[in-house]
Order: structure tokens, then sequence, then C-alpha cells
């Protein structure tokens, strides 16, 4: 509108990258060979389940946080990996710079926190699946920042800025950045009390309801 776009010429649909995360997670609830193939291949997610444990899902991977601000971020997870009611699970990016610092802060000279499960790279569709089990998210990505909300997970983004503000508006995701204490005081208010995570899970993800192709295809249709 602002830049003169007449309003009748905008369609505001939602994203379809959330249609296909809905998607997804609806063929797995109603695929239960699926969550038997997913418990065989992730097992320490599974017994975590069972267990009734917190589970924590990471994924951080952004350039702007190689060195320090990584190795602070990765000494947050030990400390909150401490609570005997949490199962934290990071998918480890390829990068040289990331690999780094995992082994330095969370793998010292081989050896790794009991809480703390360091993972391959997840496709697609397990990470969906994997998301779906988890309590909170931690994440420096940006499409995490549209599918946790999607999903009713609430989300603390490990990062001084974001190119999706309309999740930190909604409330549906906290920006955090790197600094260890701002992530252990909002993880642990958020895994400490069930209402804070039903609260941020009961507001409207900006990002859409899963709708967004029929309303595309609607559009279309009428033009």
């Amino acid at each position: 509108l602002n830049e003169g776009v007449a309003q009748e010429k905008v369609l505001v649909t939602g994203n379809t990258g959330i249609d296909a995360l809905l998607s997804v997670r609806e063929r797995l609830t109603q695929d239960p060979a699926s969550e038997i193939r997913f418990q065989e291949k992730y097992p320490a997610v599974y017994k975590a389940v069972r267990e009734k444990k917190k589970i924590v899902l990471v994924t951080t991977h952004r350039r702007e946080s190689f060195g320090e601000p990584l190795r602070e971020t990765l000494r947050s997870l030990l400390a909150l990996a401490e609570r005997q009611d949490v199962k934290i699970f990071l998918p480890v990016h390829r990068n040289p710079m990331v690999l780094q610092a995992v082994e330095e802060v969370l793998r010292p000279n081989g050896h790794k926190h009991s809480s703390v499960e360091l993972l391959e790279p997840l496709d697609y569709v397990p990470f969906v699946w994997m998301m779906n089990q988890a309590t909170l998210l931690l994440t420096d990505s940006g499409g995490v920042q549209e599918e946790a909300p999607s999903l009713g997970k609430p989300v603390l983004i490990l990062r001084d800025k974001t190119e999706r503000p309309e999740a930190v508006e909604a409330g549906t995701a906290i920006l955090v950045g790197t600094d260890s204490k701002l992530i252990l005081n909002h993880a642990n208010r958020l895994l400490d009390s069930e209402q804070a995570r039903a609260d941020m899970a009961a507001l409207k993800n900006p990002f859409g309801d899963g709708r967004a192709t029929g309303r595309i295809l609607d559009a279309l249709a009428r033009s």
C-alpha cells in the first residue's frame, strides 16, 4: 500500500511453506509406520518422550554467530542440561566453524553431557517429526521461526536481529541473541510454566494457517 499498489489488488494468503509443514505433520499423525521408523532411527528422542522429558530442540549455524557468540550459546545449553527434566537435541550443522565450536564446548576430550544429544543434520520430514515432539525450540534458522509457532511450539531466536520481526511482534517468538543469561532466563521460564508455553501457542501465527494454497488457487480462478 505504501508503494502505491491498490488495496483491491493485494491478497494476503499466508505462507505456502506453512501449508507444506502442516501437511507433513498430518501425514505423520495418520501414519503409525512413520512413528515407528523414527523411533527406530532416533531412539534417544523416543526414550526422552517415554520418560516424559522436556525436549529442547536446537539449531544454530548463522555466520554472524561464529566464534565466541556461538560458544556462548553452546555453554547455555550445558547449563540448561543440568535440569533433570530436560533432554537437549542438537542436529549439528556441517560447517567447520560450527563443528569446531561443538567439539570444544559440548564434546571436550571426546566426552559429552548425558542430557545433550548431538545428531547428524536432519532431512525435512524427520525434522518436522522432531519439532512436533519438542517442548521448546532454540534456533537461528529463518524457517524454524515460522514453523515452530505453526506447530504451537514456543521458540527462542538465537540472533540479535531477525528478518521475521512479525513473529516477535506477535509474541510467538522471543529474540534472545547469544547471551547465555538471557537464553537461560527465557528457556527456564518457558520450561517451568506450562501456562507460559500455552500463552505463546495460543497467539495468532502471523505466517499463516495452512490454507494459503487454496486462497491462491481461488484468486487465480477468479482472475
